[in-house]
């Protein structure tokens, strides 16, 4: 076994992996020109710069630097943080404007009173530009306004097509009012941009854009250098063959390798394991993947089939979310070697012999060509729809309007059935279930279908407009039907009653988005279920007739 010495002399406590690296670290491996580049935009007046990457690719750490920058030159810095942001925030415009407007006074240290400016006759959106306006003249110098983790606004539907252009026009009005040219924006985000948004509502293809991506093999052999790691040639490039390039997983390799007496070999033969340096970080992912066993299934596909796949936008997005994979022109390929060795060892989702595109094929062919008394057949909400789709579908697409799908569960179904027994579980579902046909049946072509405790819609010709407020009926009705054994006995779950939570998505078809839409709604569902109780249109299938 080959062990790699280190000098003493270097700094014994250099950066954490996966923690910003510190301004005056000897560890930060430069992304030139992009630092200069940026530097030079955040100079000039009105400036807009958008940084996109995947987590963990040194994001916060080039911002550390772009930050620094500016207050050598003497400009105030905002911050917004989405990820440390109450979700009650987006429950509105009007409840997000304001929480905007107050945290700009709070960091500017301005006395101006948000109160003085608000008025729903003139709309939030303008009392919120014409109260940053007031701020941009009280400071002498320009603001710098960074919003980190844009991505995670991009859930919240109403939010995104409200908040994202207006930053768009504030950006815009630098042109013809000169007061807007002291606003300095950096859009910091992780993903590509899934949100519906025009051309001309967007801030994502306006200003300088800097895609840091992974380290390159000179790069590489710097930082090893910096850690003044005796690694030869051909380590170097067995190290990329396994990660990729990707800036924490080399960190976190170069770190084990000097502060823990690792050798190189042990290194690449326990990586994949459970027992090798990212066990924590691969399972992390893994259990992430086990609560999504159709994006698990598909990925598994993506990791063991030899020739290259082209995935649907909404799967791409998941996994690209989730760092799994990278984008090569239309192709969806894993980020490294290391996800397919450890993936391929373990039992995730589906992954029996038979491709995702083959096991819908067999479920379709199962099911007849006609739509009668569909009630009646035993299925699966995913057969439902794709039995429902696979007959209407063309025609929908030719006739070119949309259609919405509302998927909904029973919230803590599991907790009342264990405590309560099978009973009352049943006897809620059945009440809960007329309850929906009630709503639903002075609504024109809608088709419903229950699964245990989950419900699906679907409705042609209909909007997430209309989607939101039949779903919004059906929570408030079930909660109006107060369903509870006792309810004191329920005081621990979130609600005193039994609720439900919705997932929405909606678009105008193509040919090939039928299960794109389904997987939209699933993981709108998803979403809503986290919070408990709410209704959650989905960021990327997400059409409204306006």
């Amino acid at each position: 076994m080959t062990y790699i010495p280190h000098s003493e002399s270097i700094d014994p406590r250099p950066d954490s992996p996966g923690t910003p690296i510190a301004l005056n670290s000897r560890f930060y491996i430069e992304r030139s020109p992009y630092e200069e580049r940026a530097y030079q935009e955040i100079a000039t007046p009105g400036s807009l710069i958008r940084i996109r990457g995947p987590r963990q690719v040194g994001k916060t750490s080039f911002l550390l630097r772009l930050i620094n920058y500016t207050k050598t030159l003497d400009y105030r810095v905002i911050t917004i943080d989405f990820l440390e942001t109450d979700a009650a925030v987006f429950e509105s415009t009007e409840k997000f404007l304001r929480w905007f407007c107050i945290s700009l006074t709070r960091q500017l240290k301005s006395t101006s009173n948000i109160d003085d400016y608000w008025d729903a006759d003139i709309g939030y959106k303008v009392c919120c530009t014409i109260f940053f306006e007031e701020l941009l003249h009280e400071i002498d110098t320009p603001v710098v306004l960074i919003f980190k983790e844009v991505n995670y606004v991009f859930k919240y539907t109403k939010i995104t097509q409200d908040f994202l252009p207006l930053l768009r026009f504030w950006h815009e009005q630098a042109r013809i009012v000169e007061i807007w040219q002291k606003l300095r924006l950096v859009l910091v985000h992780t993903t590509e941009i899934y949100v519906s948004l025009s051309v001309n509502q967007s801030p994502f293809n306006l200003g300088l854009a800097i895609k840091l991506s992974e380290f390159t093999l000179e790069q590489v052999k710097d930082f090893a250098q910096r850690y003044k790691l005796n690694l030869q040639e051909e380590q170097i490039q067995e190290l990329m063959n396994l990660v990729g390039g990707h800036p924490y997983l080399v960190h976190l390799a170069l770190d084990n390798l000097y502060h823990h007496n690792l050798t190189f070999e042990e290194l690449l033969r326990d990586a994949p394991t459970q027992r090798g340096i990212y066990s924590d970080y691969l399972r992390s992912l893994w259990m992430v993947l086990q609560k999504q066993p159709k994006l698990a299934a598909i990925f598994t596909q993506l990791i063991t089939e030899t020739t290259n796949i082209q995935l649907e936008p909404m799967i791409t997005y998941q996994l690209e979310n989730l760092g799994l994979v990278k984008i090569d022109g239309n192709i969806c390929v894993p980020c490294c070697k290391l996800y397919s060795l450890y993936f391929q060892g373990q039992k995730l989702g589906d992954t029996s012999d038979k491709t995702v595109a083959e096991k819908t094929k067999n479920q379709d062919d199962r099911h007849p060509q006609i739509f009668t008394n569909i009630n009646s057949v035993k299925m699966s909400n995913h057969d439902f729809f794709n039995f429902f789709t696979k007959i209407e579908w063309d025609n929908i697409v030719a006739e070119n309007y949309p259609i919405a799908l509302i998927l909904g569960g029973i919230d803590n179904y599991t907790v009342y059935q264990n405590q309560y027994g099978t009973r009352f579980s049943q006897n809620c579902l059945q009440i809960i279930s007329k309850k929906i046909s009630l709503i639903l049946q002075d609504i024109k072509n809608v088709h419903s279908h229950k699964e245990n405790e989950h419900f699906i819609i679907i409705c042609p010709k209909k909007d997430g407009g209309k989607a939101i407020e039949i779903a919004e009926m059906i929570i408030w009705e079930i909660k109006e039907l107060i369903l509870s054994p006792d309810r004191d006995m329920l005081t621990n779950l979130p609600n005193s009653i039994v609720t439900m939570s919705i997932g929405i998505a909606c678009t105008i078809p193509s040919e090939n988005e039928a299960s794109s839409l389904f997987l939209a709604a699933e993981e709108a569902l998803f979403e809503s279920q986290e919070q408990g109780d709410c209704v959650t249109l989905s960021s990327f299938l997400n059409y409204q007739d306006t």
